[in-house]
């Protein structure tokens, strides 16, 4: 396995266009979690796309390749003519990557194989459906070649899952499954069982970990709203510890999410993505702007303010709005 601490991060991502999105940047850490907050359907998970179909793995063996058919399905005169993205990276180098229009028979570019190379592991939400919803064989199956995961990996779900954990497994199962593997888990009290009768949210979570612990330094995560499923003290547990391992390993981890709690974490990078008013372009805010993620936070009661005149009435209704509230 190559080293990958001398391995070029992203430095910024422009976007020239894509969907909706004309000429607006992101900035990633070299280290860290990004995260993109905005509506359904402004674009968030579309970003997400574009940046997981930008690289060749660097370890094959390990990361997918994933490609533009894979996100951006042509039908009718959705073609995504135009779509272009410039990344920069830390050695000062750039790739532009997208669908030019300029050409006759416009491609996907650069070619898959000319793309520069950096481990990339795609976390959607189809990752996370739980085995027991998802599995459509009904007969005893048994199985076998466990791939057990690392103690820290199991440290690391404990803590944020609040269970002992005594061991963590993957195990091939039969041919006839809906899936090849199946996850395993036994516990310090002796309980044992599969992820064929586990929770939605533990699945997610050991998923989640398994990825970033296992991924090769200098990696880039993307992971399609981590939230999902979760409580949110699991939510707040789990992201403690995806910034631990992020700066450990040199890990750029990308996600989307609706989830207000973020607005008032710390260690996080956020930007804002909404639409300003007689534009239907969605613009990119460094950071949590309460004003473009009104319609996530949570609802606080209305209060009645009684005025001696309109004066008063005037002042206080320049306040309200100097501080981004409505009156």
């Amino acid at each position: 396995m190559k080293d990958h601490r001398l391995s070029p991060y992203i430095q910024h991502v422009k976007i020239v266009k894509l969907k909706g999105f004309v000429d607006v940047c992101i900035e990633l850490k070299s280290a860290g979690l990004t995260f993109l907050m905005g509506e359904n359907g402004i674009g968030k998970s579309s970003i997400l796309h574009a940046l997981a179909c930008s690289f060749r793995p660097d370890n094959a063996d390990l990361s997918s390749d994933y490609r533009w058919p894979h996100f951006f399905m042509t039908y009718g005169d959705q073609n995504w003519v135009g779509t272009e993205l410039e990344i920069y990276f830390s050695d000062k180098t750039h790739q532009t990557v997208g669908r030019p229009a300029s050409e006759k028979r416009p491609r996907w570019r650069p070619n898959y194989d000319r793309r520069k190379t950096k481990d990339v592991f795609f976390l959607g939400i189809l990752d996370r459906v739980p085995h027991v919803e998802s599995e459509k064989y009904t007969h005893n199956y048994s199985y076998k070649d466990q791939k057990f995961l690392s103690n820290l990996t199991i440290s690391d779900c404990s803590f944020i899952l609040g269970k002992a954990y005594k061991e963590l497994s993957y195990a091939t199962v039969d041919k006839a499954a809906t899936h090849s593997d199946i996850l395993r888990v036994k516990l310090d009290d002796g309980l044992e069982y599969t992820s064929a009768a586990m929770g939605a949210g533990e699945q997610a979570v050991i998923k989640i970990i398994e990825t970033v612990r296992s991924a090769p330094k200098g990696s880039l995560i993307i992971i399609d709203e981590p939230e999902a499923l979760l409580h949110h003290l699991v939510i707040k547990r789990m992201l403690t510890v995806l910034i631990k391992i992020s700066k450990d390993k040199k890990l750029q981890i990308v996600c989307s999410s609706h989830w207000s709690g973020l607005l008032d974490q710390q260690d996080v990078q956020i930007y804002s993505i909404g639409k300003t008013l007689g534009s239907n372009s969605p613009v990119l805010i460094h950071g949590p702007d309460k004003k473009v993620l009104q319609h996530l936070m949570p609802a606080t009661p209305k209060k009645l303010l009684w005025c001696e005149d309109v004066v008063a009435v005037a002042i206080l209704d320049a306040a309200i709005r100097k501080y981004g509230y409505q009156s």
